[in-house]
């Protein structure tokens, strides 16, 4: 059943273009969204943070935020904070807490300057000393879900520790400690998965890997390893205080980046992502090459569900697109030290001192001149299949909006007019334009025209709408024209039409073609038209707006008399103080609700 939802008055009055995001959850954000038009907030301690350093951020099972600070381990709902620490809650270690690691089973390890503690079942425990690990500084947590890890393996919680390296095997309650020799671990120490259960280990020594089922082995140049990351050919790619070196199973090789690396990590595509006091670097079949947006120290990297890579540079928080296309917003990044995405696709950062922040695609959001709009005043709107939005403009033409950018369409290029009155795009992303002065086609950068010398019952064009079988239908101030096969058809009152004013069209699920006149609501079947006026229980005569829901409901926006509905061939009136007595647009979403703009 459909539902209405009401906004505060003036909610559909806004010069410029609102564009509604899809309400299904977005999963990442949208690469094709301006970075100034991710809605952006912050949290800190006056916003009940327990302290403003966050070292991790992991969105559990449970659906919570889980927040690492120096102040205890934080649950966030999206509004209130619930706060852990020591005092508190006893089995957690410390209130440093240094990372945060869901595992396979869903519990959630927790890793604090004092030992180990886990979250499950809802319940945090301490796993110490009598559980095999020492009660010592727990750097991080890694979980390798991989399906090519060992069967013994799969799903363990490996530990990063002062005191060595621990592994926890799925549902053990007791942890393994793992020979490093004579290596160590160091807060910079990190794990990575490679190809047939290969994981790789970087320790203050160097590089160790161990192939499944067998022991770390060094590998590679000696010196502390402070990034580490494996790109798509299961290649290791380690970064040490003298430079940038990648390992296979067989053989390292040094790689010449300029600058110390600070942080290494893959994208979606396999490359891999260099992070340097000196810029930023990506490494793939061409080759490393410079990403020249990019200019002085880069400090945090994070490779989104999209493939999005996102940097802290001086420059801003950077977004680089798979395409290559970089932007970025001028916030002060260099202190971020965490990200995660939650399962609506928002982008969570976490950093050294100003606590905690999220960018996510606002539900609203305002394209003006500043984006390139040629006029603010819009008048119509459609959709391509490929995404692109149209927007017709009281005389600034046709502005068509393609991957975060406005291209003009006006007269200069042969538009009828530049008072844009009705759109439609038809199924090869082709726009038809209703002007004042007649019918435009515009392919690309190509603008065909037509008035009634080409058959069209009148030049002032009022709405367009496809039928179910692509013939346009035009609704003109003198008659309803349809273009089918290169051939205009017109009808007038003469033919059964409430008039020959027409406005909105709609089609239903069974095929009737809905048009809405100032004489009240006509039915086109079977080439016959059938009238329905406020003797058949229309609130008014005058329609303003026509959709079809996916049940078979019709809804009717009337100019002055609210909305009605028709289900079975009868007409009601939906009666509520919330609703506005002229509705001129009406769309479902797809949890749905209905949505009315109004004046």
């Amino acid at each position: 059943m459909l539902r209405l939802r009401a906004f505060p008055a003036g909610f559909s009055a806004i010069l410029g273009v609102l564009l509604a995001l899809a309400a299904l959850p977005a999963f990442a954000l949208d690469p094709h969204t301006a970075l100034a038009h991710y809605g952006y907030q912050s949290w800190q301690t006056d916003s009940g943070l327990p302290q403003s350093t966050v070292h991790a951020i992991v969105q559990a099972r449970d659906g919570f935020l889980w927040i690492a600070t120096e102040g205890g381990l934080v649950r966030f709902d999206g509004a209130e904070f619930a706060v852990f620490n020591h005092a508190n809650t006893p089995a957690l270690p410390s209130d440093l807490i240094d990372g945060l690691t869901d595992d396979a089973t869903g519990a959630l390890w927790i890793s604090t300057s004092g030992g180990l503690a886990v979250l499950r079942n809802g319940r945090i425990e301490r796993f110490g000393p009598e559980h095999g690990v020492p009660a010592t500084q727990i750097w991080r947590t890694w979980c390798d879900t991989s399906s090519e890890a060992p069967e013994s393996e799969r799903g363990s919680v490996w530990v990063l520790s002062a005191a060595g390296l621990f592994r926890i095997d799925r549902g053990a309650s007791h942890a393994v400690a793992v020979p490093l020799g004579q290596y160590n671990l160091t807060e910079s120490s990190a794990m990575a998965a490679g190809p047939h259960g290969t994981l790789w280990l970087g320790a203050e020594q160097g590089l160790m890997r161990a192939s499944a089922g067998q022991g770390f082995r060094p590998v590679g140049i000696a010196g502390e390893v402070h990034a580490l990351a494996v790109d798509g050919s299961g290649m290791a790619w380690a970064g040490l205080r003298s430079g940038l070196e990648a390992c296979s199973t067989t053989a390292c090789r040094t790689v010449d980046v300029p600058g110390t690396v600070q942080m290494l990590a893959a994208d979606g595509s396999g490359r891999i992502w260099i992070a340097t006091a000196s810029g930023l670097y990506v490494a793939g079949s061409e080759g490393v090459r410079a990403v020249g947006a990019a200019t002085g120290a880069v400090t945090f990297l994070f490779c989104d569900r999209e493939g999005m890579m996102w940097a802290a540079t001086a420059q801003g928080l950077m977004r680089i697109t798979p395409d290559g296309n970089s932007s970025a917003l001028p916030r002060e990044t260099e202190s971020i030290l965490a990200a995660a995405e939650d399962r609506e696709g928002d982008l969570w950062l976490g950093t050294a001192s100003s606590g905690l922040a999220v960018l996510r695609d606002r539900k609203f959001f305002t394209l003006t001149a500043q984006e390139g709009l040629t006029q603010e005043n819009v008048l119509a709107l459609a959709q391509s299949p490929d995404g692109d939005v149209a927007a017709g403009t009281n005389g600034g033409g046709l502005n068509v909006w393609h991957q975060g950018h406005f291209h003009a369409v006006t007269t200069a290029q042969g538009l009828d007019s530049n008072i844009v009155l009705a759109l439609a795009a038809d199924a090869n992303g082709d726009v038809w334009v209703g002007t004042p002065d007649g019918l435009d086609l515009v392919r690309g950068s190509n603008v065909d025209s037509y008035t009634t010398a080409d058959g069209l019952a009148d030049d002032f064009i009022r709405s367009l709408h496809f039928g179910p079988h692509g013939a346009l239908w035009i609704g003109t101030s003198h008659g309803l024209s349809r273009y089918a096969n290169g051939t205009f058809t017109t009808w007038t009152t003469l033919d059964g039409l409430g008039s020959d004013l027409i406005g909105a069209m709609a089609n239903d699920r069974v095929g009737n073609l809905w048009i809405g006149t100032r004489g009240g609501l006509t039915r086109y079947r079977n080439g016959q038209f059938r009238n329905f006026t406020t003797k058949d229980g229309l609130s008014s005569d005058v329609v303003t707006s026509l959709y079809a829901d996916r049940e078979g409901t019709l809804w009717i926006g009337t100019n002055d008399a609210g909305l009605d509905r028709m289900a079975d061939g009868h007409i009601v009136a939906v009666k509520s103080d919330e609703l506005p007595q002229r509705v001129l647009g009406i769309l479902e979403d797809s949890r749905a609700y209905l949505w009315l703009s109004s004046n």
